[in-house]
Formats: structure tokens, sequence, C-alpha cells
């Protein structure tokens, strides 16, 4: 099955900041967890840093990995989500969630 990787990032950035916090959190996760293949990407929005830290709690809450960006430059906010390439029926929990426009 295809290798899905979930990446969230907050609305309430300007969108080139949005893309580097974005870069950020796939950096850091494939620091954490080698990456077993090619990966499909699926973006999602956050509306703010408030509701990026109940993602990640949903997150935990599935038992789902996922790495957090907490950038330095913005006051230590936390401003992405990457998650760990989910396959088949590991991709259900994350349907709640509105693809990045």
């Amino acid at each position: 099955m295809t290798p899905y990787m979930y990446l969230f990032v907050r609305d309430d950035l300007p969108p080139p900041v949005q893309i580097v916090q974005t870069c950020h959190a796939v950096d850091e996760l494939n620091m954490r967890h080698q990456s077993d293949g090619t990966n499909h990407m699926v973006l999602c929005s956050a509306n703010n840093e408030a509701h990026l830290i109940s993602i990640a709690e949903y997150l935990e809450d599935h038992n789902i990995d996922f790495e957090m960006f907490c950038e330095p430059d913005l006051g230590d906010e936390y401003t992405a989500i990457a998650i760990k390439p989910l396959r088949g029926e590991e991709r259900v929990p994350l349907q709640i969630f509105k693809l990045k426009k």
C-alpha cells in the first residue's frame, strides 16, 4: 500500500512562513524516523497554535506517530506537524481534517 505523510500547518502564519514551517516539520520527522520509500503528502490546515496543539492531542489519543515543530524565531510557538507515513486503514482517523486550500 502507498504510504501517505500528513502535514499540518497553521493558517494564521503568512504563506511563505507556512511553507518553511512545513518543511521544518518534515525534516524533524525524517531525522527521527527512517523513511521506507516514497511518500505521498497530504497538506492539512490548523487555524492557529491552539488548534495545532489540539490536533497533536488527537494524534496521541489515536496512537499516531508525529513530530511537532516549535519555531524559536516565533517565540517558540508550535507551527507545524508531520505525521509518520500511514497506509490503508491507518489513515481513517485523519479523515476528519480539512485539506489546506
